[in-house]
C-alpha cells in the first residue's frame, strides 16, 4: 500500500475523530470489542485527534505517560481512563445486559 494513501487515511480518520459523535460511536464500537486493548487503542486516537498537550494539561498527566499509556502494550488504570474521558468531553456508563437463565 502507498505510504502517502496511509498517511491521508490516517489524517482524515483523525478529523473525522475531532466531531464528539464521530468520536462517541468509535469509542462505543471499541468498547463492543471482546479485547480492551481496542478500547484503550481507539481512546489513543481520540486524544491524537483532540491533541496530547491539551489532554495532558487537562489530565495532570505527562505526554510520555500519556502515550505510553494508550500504546497497544498500554494498560491504563481507571482513574486515568476517567480523567482522559472527560477532558475528551465523555464518561463510562454502565447498561444492564439480559441474563440469560
Amino acid at each position: 500500500m502507498n505510504k502517502n494513501k496511509i498517511v491521508a487515511y490516517e489524517k482524515g480518520h483523525l478529523e473525522d475523530l475531532r466531531d464528539p459523535k464521530e468520536a462517541e460511536l468509535y469509542l462505543n464500537a471499541a468498547l463492543d470489542d471482546d479485547d480492551p486493548r481496542v478500547f484503550v487503542q481507539a481512546l489513543g486516537e481520540v486524544v491524537k485527534a483532540i491533541g496530547i498537550s491539551k489532554v495532558s494539561k487537562g489530565t495532570s498527566l505527562n505526554r510520555g505517560h500519556l502515550y505510553e499509556m494508550l500504546s497497544e502494550k498500554g494498560n491504563p488504570e481507571l482513574v486515568s481512563l476517567h480523567k482522559i474521558l472527560r477532558v475528551a468531553g465523555f464518561k463510562l456508563n454502565i447498561h444492564a445486559l439480559p441474563i440469560a437463565a
